[in-house]
């Protein structure tokens, strides 16, 4: 079994070595595209629109910068690389003493507790694995949630000033300086003013 958990680790490594060598070189071929003045990509700010599906639902989540979609997926090999350590501990210090524990209770219930308990091992892993899926998703709820509150009263504010004669560009600047504690619509402002803009 220690032989497994050896390859198993090892094959992680390698996989995650790989993509980030593959990141490395796709950086390298962008970089060296626009020395040579070819640009194909556009508009730098707009790039997660047509990047990667891990990107866009990382960027919509507010996870913008270019290192996120590494940083999530070394979270996530990382937090699986733990669920297995913790999921084979569990496995050898505590499932025979729970399993014995389990056998004494009447009934069926001891059958269906030890198909619980048989399967804790996974549980930990998948549940451990999931980890950075599960913040992310509920810092993208979280996010929305506040948007969500926040729009009407901006567009509200919106409608108020472009019927005073003031352009869109100039109307979103005011909102932001005005409500600075509301972070949610202010980090999206750079994207949509060079979005509307350019």
């Amino acid at each position: 079994m220690g032989l497994l958990l050896v390859v198993i680790v090892v094959v992680l490594g390698l996989c995650t070595g790989l993509v980030h060598l593959a990141h490395g070189w796709h950086l390298r071929r962008l970089a060296l595209s626009r020395l040579n003045g070819e640009t194909g990509e556009g508009p730098a700010m707009l790039g997660f629109l047509r990047d990667s599906p891990l990107q866009q639902w990382l960027a919509r989540s507010g996870y913008r910068q270019p290192s996120a979609v590494n940083t999530f997926v070394g979270a996530s090999v990382g937090m699986a690389l733990a669920g297995l350590v913790v999921s084979q501990l569990y496995r050898l210090a505590l499932l025979d003493a729970l399993m014995d524990t389990v056998a004494n209770v009447p009934g069926t219930t001891s059958d269906m507790l030890a198909l619980v308990l048989g399967a804790g091992p996974w549980i930990l892993f998948f549940g451990m694995a999931l980890v950075p899926t599960l913040v992310v998703r509920t810092v993208r709820r979280t996010r929305l949630r506040g948007i969500e509150q926040d729009l009407p009263l901006a567009l509200e504010l919106f409608a108020t000033m472009g019927q005073a004669g003031l352009g869109f560009d100039a109307a979103v600047a005011k909102i932001v300086r005005a409500d600075r504690k509301s972070t949610r619509l202010n980090s999206s402002h750079g994207y949509i003013s060079y979005a509307v803009f350019c």
